[in-house]
Protein backbone atom coordinates (compact mmCIF):
# COMPACT_ATOMS: atom_id res chain seq x y z
CA UNK A 1 0.00 0.00 0.00
CA UNK A 2 1.33 3.28 -0.77
CA UNK A 3 0.11 6.80 -1.38
CA UNK A 4 0.41 10.80 -1.69
CA UNK A 5 -0.75 13.73 -0.24
CA UNK A 6 -1.16 16.91 -1.20
CA UNK A 7 -1.25 20.55 0.22
CA UNK A 8 -2.77 22.92 -1.69
CA UNK A 9 -1.52 25.88 0.70
CA UNK A 10 2.23 25.06 1.49
CA UNK A 11 4.81 23.29 0.09
CA UNK A 12 7.89 21.82 1.61
CA UNK A 13 5.48 21.19 5.01
CA UNK A 14 5.78 18.12 6.84
CA UNK A 15 3.03 15.93 8.22
CA UNK A 16 3.12 13.12 10.32
CA UNK A 17 0.52 10.23 8.86
CA UNK A 18 -0.91 8.02 10.86
CA UNK A 19 -3.18 4.79 9.12
CA UNK A 20 -5.03 3.71 11.94
CA UNK A 21 -7.21 0.21 11.83
CA UNK A 22 -10.46 -1.08 12.93
CA UNK A 23 -13.25 -3.93 13.50
CA UNK A 24 -15.67 -2.31 10.92
CA UNK A 25 -16.17 1.37 10.05
CA UNK A 26 -19.30 3.31 11.86
CA UNK A 27 -22.40 3.59 10.33
CA UNK A 28 -20.94 7.28 9.32
CA UNK A 29 -18.59 5.66 7.00
CA UNK A 30 -15.64 6.63 9.23
CA UNK A 31 -13.31 4.03 11.28
CA UNK A 32 -12.61 4.36 14.58
CA UNK A 33 -9.12 4.44 15.29
CA UNK A 34 -8.67 1.45 17.31
CA UNK A 35 -5.13 0.59 16.57
CA UNK A 36 -2.06 2.60 14.42
CA UNK A 37 -1.46 0.50 11.64
CA UNK A 38 1.32 2.71 10.47
CA UNK A 39 2.94 6.37 11.40
CA UNK A 40 5.36 8.44 9.76
CA UNK A 41 6.22 11.92 8.56
CA UNK A 42 5.88 13.32 5.46
CA UNK A 43 7.61 16.61 3.48
CA UNK A 44 5.79 17.47 0.58
CA UNK A 45 7.90 18.79 -2.30
CA UNK A 46 8.15 22.25 -4.14
CA UNK A 47 4.64 21.33 -5.99
CA UNK A 48 3.06 20.47 -2.33
CA UNK A 49 3.49 16.59 -3.27
CA UNK A 50 4.56 13.83 -0.75
CA UNK A 51 4.66 10.15 -1.18
CA UNK A 52 5.16 7.48 1.01
CA UNK A 53 5.83 4.32 -0.56
CA UNK A 54 5.36 1.29 1.05
CA UNK A 55 3.30 0.39 4.25
CA UNK A 56 2.62 -2.91 3.25
CA UNK A 57 5.08 -4.42 5.46
CA UNK A 58 3.16 -4.07 8.35
CA UNK A 59 -0.14 -6.06 7.06
CA UNK A 60 -1.22 -7.87 7.56
CA UNK A 61 -0.27 -9.50 10.70
CA UNK A 62 -0.38 -6.26 13.12
CA UNK A 63 -3.86 -5.13 11.71
CA UNK A 64 -6.87 -5.61 13.85
CA UNK A 65 -9.53 -5.01 11.13
CA UNK A 66 -10.38 -4.28 8.18
CA UNK A 67 -11.36 -0.69 8.17
CA UNK A 68 -8.69 1.64 7.39
CA UNK A 69 -8.93 5.18 7.97
CA UNK A 70 -5.91 7.77 8.43
CA UNK A 71 -5.16 11.76 9.78
CA UNK A 72 -2.39 13.76 9.23
CA UNK A 73 -0.47 16.24 11.64
CA UNK A 74 1.02 19.17 10.90
CA UNK A 75 4.32 19.61 11.99
CA UNK A 76 6.99 22.37 12.05
CA UNK A 77 10.21 20.62 13.12
CA UNK A 78 9.36 21.46 16.42
CA UNK A 79 5.62 21.75 17.07
CA UNK A 80 2.74 19.61 16.25
CA UNK A 81 -0.01 22.22 14.77
CA UNK A 82 -3.02 20.15 14.30
CA UNK A 83 -4.60 17.35 13.25
CA UNK A 84 -6.97 16.39 10.60
CA UNK A 85 -10.22 14.95 11.00
CA UNK A 86 -10.20 11.14 10.37
CA UNK A 87 -10.60 10.24 6.77
CA UNK A 88 -13.81 8.08 5.41
CA UNK A 89 -12.71 4.20 6.32
CA UNK A 90 -12.13 2.43 3.37
CA UNK A 91 -11.66 -1.70 3.33
CA UNK A 92 -7.93 -3.05 3.77
CA UNK A 93 -7.99 -4.77 0.76
CA UNK A 94 -8.90 -1.42 -1.14
CA UNK A 95 -6.36 0.99 0.38
CA UNK A 96 -5.94 2.95 -2.87
CA UNK A 97 -9.17 4.68 -1.83
CA UNK A 98 -8.42 6.29 0.85
CA UNK A 99 -8.89 10.14 1.12
CA UNK A 100 -7.91 12.44 3.21
CA UNK A 101 -9.25 16.08 3.67
CA UNK A 102 -5.83 18.16 4.99
CA UNK A 103 -8.49 19.94 7.20
CA UNK A 104 -6.51 20.40 10.16
CA UNK A 105 -7.72 22.17 13.14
Amino acid sequence: MSFTIYSWYSNFMTYYIQVFSSPFCRPSGYGEGKQIFYSNPVTTDSNGYGVIEEITDFYPLHIIGPCLTVTATEFDGVHYLGTSEFSLGVMAWQPEKLYLPMIVK
